[in-house]
């Protein structure tokens, strides 16, 4: 298929992000086979260890192999991954691909990572272990909501965007006011990522929240009748990084693993961790006003999902 891109902005890149389990990357792979040369690069904060396939959804193999995928299957669940490598790789397949004249398809819900791509990764001033245990000491005696008062004074911003039992956010904030005489929310204001070289098109998935739960569930109960508890343990045998630990059913199972709990109650812990994790990203992408939802129960299939997409983001077969 041939397809033009549109002149008025620069080169496109498609978002496609949501809620866990909700179908992002079928989803991508489908609007990538209706697009000549489009080639998808992962936001999946999990995907990219080798060893952890049960537990992350992955893309199938047969779908890397019809189409290019991007930051999957990069590294180990020994070595320690974070945000600032992930956004400089991510950077250099982007623009690998539109270098190559592709377009890039952007999928996943990691929204920390998504956010520090696309809007840059906020560089503060470093750790001041005195004043913070100052202001934890000043909370512990006065409580957090006058800590959290202060901030309101101080950064009215800032203070409307964290919740007022929020301690750790709350003292970050102050420590940078007190640190640098400047507010955090101005700091952030000054990061720079890749939103504005790009014509960059968000997709948000959505669709009833107790279809999302249901999906989730089962899920989960999928993943241990594949053989979650088996791929865990031989990654906990053989040892995992911090970061890699934090994937949602490898925590839990490993807990069951220490004898800290039932596997009955580690499975009831996944599903209701996911659940949760489900709700965070849903609320974090309702406050981005870039966010162009699509609510899946409005449309019969996938095809007409795309078709939607194609529309948008001005692509002509």
């Amino acid at each position: 298929m041939g397809l033009s891109i549109p002149e008025k902005g620069g080169s496109p890149l498609i978002v496609i992000t949501g809620p866990t389990a909700i179908g992002k990357s079928q989803l991508a792979f489908n609007l990538a086979l209706n697009i000549s040369g489009a080639e998808i690069v992962s936001c999946d904060s999990m995907a990219i260890y080798k060893e952890m396939n049960i537990g992350t959804s992955k893309p199938s193999r047969e779908m890397r192999e019809k189409v290019p995928h991007h930051l999957v299957d990069i590294c180990s669940v020994k070595e320690e991954f974070n945000v600032a490598e992930y956004v400089r790789r991510a950077k250099e397949c982007i623009q690998d691909i539109i270098a190559r004249d592709k377009i890039p398809i952007l999928v996943g819900g990691s929204l920390l990572y998504l956010y520090s791509l696309l809007d840059g990764i906020f560089q503060g001033p470093g750790k001041n272990p005195n004043l913070r245990r100052e202001l934890i000491a000043i909370a512990d005696a006065r409580g957090v909501k006058y800590l959290y008062a202060k901030l309101a004074q101080i950064d009215p911003e800032s203070a409307n965007k964290i919740h007022p039992n929020d301690l750790r956010r709350i003292v970050r904030a102050l420590e940078v006011w007190y640190t640098t005489g400047e507010k955090i929310s101005e700091l952030k204001k000054r990061r720079k990522g890749i939103y504005e070289d790009y014509e960059v098109k968000i997709f948000g998935l959505s669709r009833d929240r107790e279809k999302i739960y249901q999906a989730i569930e089962d899920r989960v109960d999928e993943m241990i009748s594949q053989g979650l508890v088996e791929e865990v343990r031989k990654l906990w045998r053989e040892g995992i990084s911090m970061t890699a630990y934090q994937g949602h059913g490898y925590k839990e199972i490993i807990g069951y693993l220490e004898n800290k709990y039932s596997l009955e109650e580690a499975v009831r812990l996944t599903k209701r961790n996911t659940r949760r994790y489900a709700k965070r990203q849903i609320s974090w992408l309702r406050k981005d006003n870039r966010v162009r939802w699509i609510n899946l129960d409005e449309f019969k299939n996938y095809n007409e999902v795309v078709n939607y997409i194609l529309q948008e983001v001005d692509i002509k077969l």
